[in-house]
């Protein structure tokens, strides 16, 4: 099996950064799409117009001061009112069960994959982040993305940036929604990949059939878990509110001679109750504790609009020798999202009570 840490992209691969990151960028207005991807929660549309309670205002306030300047799209999308559903007609037939679309052409949302780390690579298209984790003892791919993605941003990403995907050992899926789901099963066929995801997502993904094709039952994640692949160790928690089972993971990455640790907060849409918020607002107390001990000083996520990683990918591009790396934003800022987070939560409670 290659090392996948020692291996360097050749050396056409700034290029297609530039190139991909450009498109990248030019392509922003896809964020507005985001929220249909996520898999429920909000929609996409503007700020709620609606009277907010002090309290909302001061929750929203506490999450803008937290944010600042480096999650400014993050809290633009988690800390708006939701829109309220619109009534439905009661159903004069049972739904007709979940038929596969037909795929957008690659055109709309293919992007460069991208070095980040030393043994972090960016897999993902405009919108969705994927990642490749490298180590002495093969790659971990983080949320494979749709089963249309799979084949272009992954496995020729992975040869495009000079890496053997048959290196793959594991597929970390942050939870059980098809667009980080999709990818896992020709992954897990092909290359005898591990497939990991929460018992409680498991069981969701394999009760709903839908338009994904799903991957084969395999490693349960649990509650504070590690995962040690060659010189390389994750480590999971379980942050229920998005999905039943959302995985946070801690990931190791590094920069030259210098080691970080990333945080990957895994589930991001809100649902408008009680449990929802209140899961929610637990789980990021939870995974910042966990940060705050491990120092993690990057955030990472499983959408753009979340880590502005198209933007980061982009000034990585234009980095000279000694410039700050992009995607590491310190302790501080990266504690700061996780109060950004439970302020747009507990603003999501007082929204219930007006």
């Amino acid at each position: 099996m290659r090392s996948g840490g020692a291996a360097d992209p050749p050396v056409t691969a700034r290029s297609r950064v530039r190139k991909g990151t450009a498109m990248i960028t030019t392509q922003l207005a896809v964020a507005s799409c985001v929220a249909v991807a996520l898999g429920g929660g909000l929609t996409a549309g503007v700020l709620a117009r609606q009277t907010e309670s002090p309290d909302v205002e001061r929750h929203v306030a506490a999450a803008r001061e937290a944010a600042g300047t480096e999650h400014t799209r993050f809290f633009d999308y988690l800390c708006r009112a939701p829109r309220r559903p619109a009534a439905r007609p009661a159903a004069s037939r049972p739904p007709a069960q979940p038929t596969r679309r037909q795929p957008p052409p690659q055109s709309e949302w293919y992007a460069e994959p991208a070095k980040v780390f030393d043994n972090l690579y960016f897999l993902g298209t405009r919108s969705l982040n994927a990642w490749a984790l490298t180590t002495s003892g093969g790659i971990v791919i983080i949320d494979p993305l749709y089963d249309y993605n799979v084949e272009a941003e992954i496995i020729e990403g992975l040869r495009t940036l000079g890496l053997d995907p048959a290196d793959i050992t594991h597929v970390l899926v942050s939870h059980g929604h098809g667009d980080h789901y999709g990818g896992a099963q020709q992954l897990q066929r092909q290359f005898g990949a591990s497939v990991l995801l929460s018992a409680p997502d498991w069981d969701m993904m394999l009760a709903n059939p839908g338009r994904q094709p799903q991957p084969t039952r395999d490693i349960e994640v649990t509650d504070g878990q590690q995962l040690s692949v060659g010189d390389t160790q994750l480590t999971f928690t379980l942050t229920p509110g998005h999905t039943p089972g959302t995985i946070s993971t801690l990931v190791p990455v590094r920069d030259g001679g210098r080691s970080h640790i990333a945080a990957l907060w895994g589930g991001t849409a809100m649902r408008h109750t009680e449990e929802f918020y209140t899961q929610y607002i637990a789980g990021a107390q939870t995974f910042a504790a966990m940060a705050a001990d491990a120092g993690a000083d990057v955030v990472i996520s499983n959408h753009a609009i979340f880590d502005r990683a198209d933007e980061k990918i982009e000034a990585l591009a234009r980095r000279d020798a000694g410039d700050p790396h992009p995607f590491v934003i310190g302790e501080a800022a990266t504690q700061n999202m996780f109060e950004m987070i439970q302020h747009c939560a507990q603003a999501g409670l007082a929204r219930l009570g007006q």
